[in-house]
């Protein structure tokens, strides 16, 4: 059984979210691009699934799909009727993905579950989720960089990159959480900690915590797997947030995240984003003006 596979898929199932088969390989180094190797995944996700089902676990398997996100792989209902849930045919109609999705995601965020069966060897050993504060910044521009459009065609698989983006932020805002909670709770400061919290979409930051005096945070978290020179998209909306907020706004910029392990490094920046980042505008909201004679 490939272990590494095991706990990403577990870690997916901690964020209730599943896969394209497509994103899974790649971050295994595995080329999608060649059935045998497409042929082989499906192999080492099998087995793991056989593995819990001998544990009395749900069937991780079940978390890789399609990159349609509308079905998922022949080969899950097979081994579905191999392991005794039922006629696979019957069970394709009862959506039996659904609900084994949901089981995983319901068993593996219960956190007694997650120490005692992470490992798989049915220790009580929980693997630690490191965020490292860099306070070596990266080298800005004097000027914006500017963009030369090609006007080149090319494919996009929009459902895989917005399943790619939404696990990146979701893990990078996790890791924000512990970090904040740690921090105030090494300091002492055992209830802010519990203060420390992801707000709702639309509030112009993602986390709240307080400082060592106790004034509020207003956190924004942008989290990429690639390296801190990397741009990043931010909206208007939380370019004014930080405008108004500027004495207890931070953006915390994570890179070189590893969604296996639960790492990242990050730079912390506070204050105006204008005061600190170059913005370039790659998309508008469109209104139609009132036509003059």
């Amino acid at each position: 059984m490939d272990k590494e596979v095991r706990k990403y898929l577990i870690e997916l199932s901690r964020i209730k979210r599943t896969v394209a088969y497509g994103t899974a390989m790649n971050q295994f180094n595995y080329d999608v691009a060649h059935h045998n190797q497409i042929d082989l995944f499906a192999d080492i996700i099998g087995d793991i699934s056989i593995y819990e089902h001998e544990y009395d676990r749900p069937m991780l398997s079940s978390l890789v799909i399609h990159a349609s996100g509308r079905s998922i792989g022949k080969g899950f209902y097979r081994l579905a009727e191999q392991l005794g849930y039922g006629d696979k045919e019957l069970l394709l109609k009862q959506n039996f993905e659904r609900e084994m999705q949901i089981r995983c995601y319901d068993y593996w965020r219960d956190n007694d579950n997650y120490r005692k069966n992470l490992n798989g060897d049915n220790t009580t050993q929980l693997e630690n989720s490191f965020l490292t504060k860099n306070n070596s910044f990266p080298e800005g521009f004097t000027t914006p960089p500017g963009r030369k459009p090609t006007f080149a065609g090319f494919d996009t698989d929009w459902d895989r990159k917005h399943s790619d983006d939404k696990l990146c932020g979701d893990l990078g805002e996790e890791l924000v959480i512990k970090y904040e909670k740690s921090v105030l709770e090494n300091m002492g400061h055992s209830d802010w900690a519990q203060e420390v919290i992801k707000v709702k979409d639309g509030n112009g930051y993602d986390i709240f915590s307080r400082d060592e005096f106790g004034n509020p945070k207003f956190i924004e978290v942008k989290t990429t797997v690639s390296e801190k020179e990397t741009p990043f998209s931010i909206s208007i909306n939380e370019v004014i947030f930080s405008e108004q907020n500027a004495d207890s706004y931070y953006l915390y910029r994570l890179y070189n995240l590893n969604i296996i392990t639960k790492t990242a490094e990050f730079n912390e920046y506070r204050g105006k984003i204008k005061d600190i980042f170059f913005l370039e505008a790659i998309q508008f909201d469109a209104f139609k003006k009132i036509k003059h004679n």
